[in-house]
């Protein structure tokens, strides 16, 4: 049987020579979609980072910036759901940082959504400790060359196959490819809760899947439908990310377990 060691057992097995390291550029990523993403984006990495329990500072104060300047002009349900959804991620860092934020944010709200939300997660911090995160201190700026992030740059082609797809769909979709070839990241990166499409983003696509229906799609109590079916990507000499559904009334599935292994074949 193979050796299968999980994502935290490796890391901390690793941590002398540094390897976990670049988790960072999972930060990098976060950041960039909170930037530059819509209400359905940032709903989406703000529940990869309550499940995750982020703790980066950097990364919570860029949500923080997100919720400052969203929260006002949140008027559909998908807009309010992607601030009340980052109120929570905020909360669970137990940072008591966001205090004053999240409350203002509750008590100013018209959505009954946010206000229910944030003052849920502001009486979760339990109060005001320390500096306050105010308005306007963090930017939302992209990083550049960050996972999942296509620059701009392009290069001659590299062989007939870029050639011809360069001469199909142009110099953009070109130098899109090119950068993120160039930025995927190790298995290692990705974190408990991430969605399929934020794995894929920061890791490119798998070797194989397989997927399987769990025990739970027999448990009568289970009325959700959660976790009753799990899909494994297959990262050839890398290991395998294991997703599990959401819910039977979504299709999205998120990170349940990474499972390191350099023998991984790529085949199920």
């Amino acid at each position: 049987m193979r050796k299968m060691t999980s994502l935290w057992l490796a890391c901390g097995l690793a941590l002398g020579s540094g390897a976990c390291l670049a988790t960072s550029a999972t930060s990098n990523y976060f950041i960039n979609q909170i930037v530059q993403g819509g209400p359905v984006t940032l709903r989406d990495v703000a529940k990869s980072i309550y499940q995750s329990g982020e703790r980066d500072r950097e990364v919570l104060d860029t949500l923080a910036e997100a919720v400052a300047q969203r929260a006002p002009t949140a008027a559909d349900n998908t807009s309010s759901d992607a601030v009340a959804w980052s109120c929570k991620a905020l909360a669970q860092s137990g940072d008591k940082r966001y205090y004053t934020l999240l409350k203002q944010t509750a008590d100013k709200a018209s959505q009954r959504a946010i206000r229910k939300h944030c003052d849920k997660a502001a009486d979760g911090l339990g109060g005001v400790e320390g500096e306050q995160y105010s308005p306007g201190m963090a930017k939302l700026e992209l990083r550049q060359d960050a996972p999942g992030q296509a620059g701009t740059r392009v290069q001659a082609p590299a062989n007939a196959l870029e050639a011809a797809a360069m001469a199909q769909y142009g110099a953009p979709a070109q130098a899109a490819a090119q950068q993120t070839a160039a930025n995927l990241q190790p298995i290692t990166v990705v974190r408990h809760g991430m969605s399929l499409q934020q794995v894929y983003d920061l890791c490119g696509m798998p070797m194989n899947t397989t997927s399987y229906q769990t025990g739970k799609a027999w448990n009568p109590f289970n009325v959700k439908g959660k976790d009753v079916m799990r899909t494994a990507a297959l990262y050839k000499g890398q290991g395998r990310i294991v997703f599990a559904n959401e819910s039977a009334y979504s299709g999205g599935m998120r990170v349940v377990e990474v499972l390191v292994n350099a023998n991984e074949s790529g085949y199920p």
